[in-house]
């Protein structure tokens, strides 16, 4: 199995995400959404409903205002910093090298997931 620093932020943010709204959906009906230029990504329900976005450049993880009015959660919270070493990790030079080789070589040292 190959190791990708974006596959296991987003297995990350899932667990998470499942964590947060106590197992519903469950986590394999989120469907994670990258914003184009990768500063953020948001974790969508099979119904479409958003779920949670996290927005790496503000360092923020905004959790969904249905959940929060339902729940009385805050709306946010900061991002852990391993999932900015994660984020870090994922990115490559056109050249197929690390941006930052030292969050890529501690993230490919973590344990895969099945």
């Amino acid at each position: 199995m190959t190791f990708a620093p974006a596959n296991e932020l987003t297995s990350t943010i899932k667990d998470f995400a499942a964590e947060i709204f106590d197992g519903a959906p469950p986590r394999w009906a989120m469907f994670p959404r990258w914003y184009r230029n990768g500063d953020a990504l948001w974790l969508e329900s099979s119904s479409g409903s958003r779920l949670l976005t996290v927005d790496f450049a503000a360092g923020v993880i905004r959790i969904a205002g249905w959940h929060v009015e339902r729940t009385g959660c805050d709306p946010e919270l900061p991002i852990p910093p391993e999932w900015q070493s994660l984020i870090r990790a994922s990115q490559f030079h056109s050249d197929g090298s690390a941006v930052y080789p030292d969050d890529f070589d501690a993230a490919i040292a973590l344990p895969v997931r099945g």
